[in-house]
C-alpha cells in the first residue's frame, strides 16, 4: 500500500493532530490485541501486549528499525497504555510497508541472518504451581531470547498451562513457540488447543509426534505429519517440528529416518528443532545428510547443559543422545561438587554454541529446564556474539 506524501506542513501538522485524536479515540473504544494493520486515514498502528518497560522498549527498537531498514520515514512515534498493554502508534510521512514482516512468526526471526539464541521450559503438572512457572517466564524473558518454547505434558494434561505459559511469554514482549503433540490427544482436543492459541494470538506451533511410552487414544494422529496438515487446515500458523541429529531411536535406518523428515517438511514444517547433542560433529554430518537429501529447512540446533551428573544416564536413555568421552570425564570429575559441575555444564554448552556459530549455524535453542541462572550464564556468555 503506497502512502501518499503530502508536501503542505500546515495541512501535514492539522492531519496528524487529527489523525492520533481520532487514533487514540478508536483505540479506546475497540481495545486492541497482537495484530498489525493500517487503518482508513494512513496509520500503521503497531500492537503489543507487553506490561515490562523493557519489553515495551524491545518492541519499539524492533519496530523502529524495520521502518529504518525499509526507508520508511514516520512524521511521530507515540504510545499509549492500554488494560492489556502498550500500543505503539506510528504516522507514516512515505514509504512500503509490508504489515506481515511485522508478525512474530518464527520462521523470519530464525532467517534474519543473525545469531538467535531460544530457550525451552515446560509447564507443571497441577495448577498451584503456575505462578511459580509464570516467574521462571519473567525471568527468562529478561534474556531476551529471540523467542520461547513451551512443551506439552503427555496425554494433553497439561495443555491448558502449555497454552497459559505461551501467553505469559507473549505478555513479556518474546515471542511464542507452544509445543503441541498428537500420539496420546484425539483429535478433537488438538483442535481446540489450536483454536485457544489462535484466539491468544500465539503464532507458533511445535509440532511433534509424542513419546511412544505415552497412551495412545482412539482417534489419535500416529505421525507428526498428521498434525501438521491439521494445524495448517485451522490456522495460519508457523509450524516447526523436531529432528535427531543421531538419527531417532526408532527408525529403522538413517535413510528410513531422513524419509521421515521430508514427509514432515512437505506437509509444512517450516524449521526443525535438534534433539539435544553434546557432539557438534554428529550435528555437522546430521547437517550434510539433509543437504544430500534435499531437505532445504532451517535447522535450530538444541543444547542441553548438563549440570548435574546424575543427568546422563536419563538423557541418554529418553534421548538416545550420545555422551562424548570428553563430557563423560567432565562430569565424573565434578560429580561430587555440584557448584563446579554447574559452572563446568555452562561451560560446556557455550563452548558447544560458540563452536556452531563459527561454523555458520545461527540458530540455537536451549534446554534450559526451567533454571533461569543456567540459562543467564550461558547468555552472559555469548554477550558479544548475540545478534551478530
Amino acid at each position: 500500500m503506497k502512502l501518499n506524501f503530502v508536501k503542505n506542513w500546515k495541512i501535514v501538522l492539522v492531519s496528524v493532530l487529527a489523525v492520533l485524536l481520532v487514533g487514540m479515540a478508536m483505540l479506546g473504544i475497540f481495545g486492541i490485541n497482537n495484530t498489525k494493520n493500517y487503518d482508513s486515514v494512513n496509520q500503521l498502528k503497531v500492537s503489543v501486549s507487553l506490561d515490562l518497560t523493557e519489553s515495551s522498549k524491545k518492541a519499539q527498537a524492533t519496530t523502529e528499525k524495520y521502518l529504518q531498514d525499509k526507508s520508511i520515514d514516520t512524521y511521530s512515534f507515540g504510545s499509549q497504555i492500554l488494560n492489556d498493554g502498550r500500543v505503539f502508534v506510528y504516522q507514516i510521512k512515505s514509504g512500503d510497508v509490508n504489515v506481515d514482516e511485522l508478525k512474530t512468526a518464527i520462521d523470519t526471526a530464525i532467517n534474519n541472518g543473525k545469531v538467535n539464541v531460544s530457550c525451552e521450559l515446560f509447564p507443571p503438572k497441577v495448577w498451584s504451581q503456575v505462578s511459580g512457572a509464570k516467574q521462571v517466564v519473567r525471568d527468562i524473558a529478561k534474556l531476551s531470547p529471540s523467542f520461547m518454547s513451551v512443551t506439552y505434558g503427555a496425554g494433553g494434561g497439561t495443555s491448558e498451562h502449555t497454552v497459559d505459559l505461551s501467553r505469559e511469554v507473549q505478555s513479556c514482549g518474546v515471542t511464542a513457540l507452544a509445543h503441541l503433540t498428537c500420539l496420546s490427544t484425539d483429535e478433537q482436543k488438538l483442535v481446540s488447543v489450536i483454536e485457544q492459541l489462535k484466539a491468544d494470538n500465539i503464532e507458533n506451533i511445535l509440532a511433534l509426534r509424542g513419546d511412544k511410552g505415552e497412551l495412545s487414544v482412539p482417534g489419535a494422529f500416529a505421525h507428526a505429519s498428521d498434525l501438521i496438515s491439521l494445524i495448517r487446515d485451522h490456522g495460519d500458523f508457523c509450524i516447526g517440528g523436531a529432528c535427531y541429529p543421531e538419527c531417532h531411536p526408532e527408525s529403522s535406518s538413517v535413510a528410513a529416518d531422513l524419509e521421515g523428515l521430508k514427509i514432515k517438511a512437505e506437509s509444512g514444517c517450516q524449521f526443525f528443532t535438534t534433539q539435544m547433542f553434546f557432539d557438534n560433529n554428529v550435528f555437522y554430518k546430521f547437517m550434510y545428510r539433509l543437504l544430500a537429501a534435499g531437505i532445504n529447512v532451517p535447522v535450530v540446533a538444541g543444547i542441553m547443559p548438563v549440570t548435574n551428573s546424575s543427568q546422563l544416564d536419563r538423557i541418554v536413555s529418553l534421548s538416545g543422545s550420545g555422551i562424548p568421552l570428553r563430557f563423560k570425564s567432565i562430569a565424573d570429575r565434578f560429580a561430587s561438587d555440584p557448584d563446579a559441575m554447574k559452572q563446568a555444564g555452562i561451560a560446556y554448552a557455550t563452548e558447544q554454541i560458540i563452536d556452531l556459530v563459527a561454523s555458520g549455524v545461527n540458530n540455537i535453542h536451549i534446554y534450559t529446564m526451567n533454571k533461569p541462572d543456567i540459562a543467564a550464564g550461558i547468555m552472559a556468555n555469548l554477550s558479544d556474539i548475540i545478534g551478530k
